[in-house]
Order: C-alpha cells, then structure tokens, then sequence
C-alpha cells in the first residue's frame, strides 16, 4: 500500500492535498521562458523606438482588414496596428519575416507592428481551414444492447 502512496504522491504535486507546488528544475525552466519572453519584448520596443526616427521605406494600401486589438501574437502585446481595408501604411522597416514595423497613414496615427503579406495569409488560411475538430462515436455492446 505504501507504493500506492508514493504513486499518487507523484501525481498529485500541486493539489490542495499537499504542500508541494512545483520542481526547482521546473520553476526554473519557468523562469528561463519568462526571462526570455520579456528579453525579446524588450528588444522588440527598442526596435520600434529605433523605427521612429527612420524615413519611410514604403507605403502600401491594403486589400484586408487587420484588427490589432484582437491579435495576441505581436512581439510587443497591445502595439499592433489596426487598419482597414484601402488604408495606407508607411512601413519604416521589417521586424521579422510575420511583422513590419509601421504606422497608418493618419494624423496622429502612432508606430507600431503590421503584420507582413505572409502574416496575413497565414491569419486567411487560419480562418478558412480552422483545425477539424474530430469526434468520434463509439459503439458498446452491452447484454444485446447497442449504444452510440
């Protein structure tokens, strides 16, 4: 029985019924991830304060809509453009092969992350063919019975 103990020991760190909440080595794999995801925001606004000062490299007009306050995957959170379609951006530089640092042609429109042509169709090709949720039926006999 004592095995048992240990067993469900092991399988239930971090519950309310024990006092164990997480491995060092976990803790700091955690802490590793953090450390690296604010490293790579804070490169990504010293970017974007660099792209201020930097002429413009080119202006677009778009052919989609982009909602900047609906994405989660820019490399500063909350700095994503929105613009809509038939607007015109001035693209100061590229960031990275998904995003462009920019802002919308407007007066008083601020910098910030546009999502690159690949970006965007990455986001349409998302929306067409969102992952097939697969369901499955199964079928039990029981005492002649049939169950689905």
């Amino acid at each position: 029985m004592k095995a048992r103990t240990t067993y469900n020991s092991i399988y239930r760190q971090g519950s309310g019924e024990s006092s164990y909440s997480q491995r060092s080595s976990d803790l700091s794999l955690d802490e590793e991830r953090e450390h690296f995801r604010r490293d790579t925001e804070r490169q990504a606004l010293l970017q974007l304060e660099k792209g201020r000062s930097k002429p413009v490299a080119f202006a677009v007009k778009t052919n989609v809509a982009f909602d900047g306050s609906l994405d989660d995957d820019s490399p500063v959170h909350g700095y994503a453009i929105s613009f809509g379609n038939g607007d015109y951006l001035h693209v100061m530089e590229r960031y990275d092969q998904n995003w462009w640092i920019g802002r919308k042609v407007q007066v008083g429109a601020d910098i910030g992350f546009i999502p690159s042509p690949a970006k965007l169709e990455l986001l349409r090709v998302q929306v067409t063919f969102p992952k097939k949720v697969t369901i499955c039926l199964l079928t039990f006999i029981n005492d002649g019975f049939i169950f689905s």
